[in-house]
């Protein structure tokens, strides 16, 4: 699982790169902070399992910027709709994106 977090993460982040300039301080910030967020609490839950109480705050924090991140894709979805009135070239999420969050 941390490997999925992370390597979408990643995608997020090299996608995020093409996000319009408008929304570098508020779109772009969010969501690569949330994705980042989900793998890095997987990786603390893991060094917690001794622990079970940590391991699964950890795990549920996880599950909480997992949550988050979709939010923040399914903005960037409706900023790309828009923005392809004007660029059609964009696509910068991908449904993709959307269903490995929800999952």
């Amino acid at each position: 699982m941390y490997r999925l977090a992370f390597k979408l993460a990643m995608e997020i982040f090299h996608e995020s790169k093409r996000f319009p300039r408008e929304e570098k301080f508020s779109l772009t910030d969010q969501i690569r902070r949330a994705s980042r967020s989900v793998a890095t609490n997987i990786g603390e839950g893991y060094r917690k399992k001794r622990y079970p109480k940590m391991f699964v705050s950890k795990m549920a924090d996880a599950d909480r910027e997992g949550t988050e991140t979709q939010v923040w894709l399914e903005f960037a979805e409706v900023v790309d709709t828009s923005q392809k009135s004007v660029n059609r070239n964009s696509g910068w999420v991908t449904k993709k994106s959307v269903v490995c969050w929800a999952a």
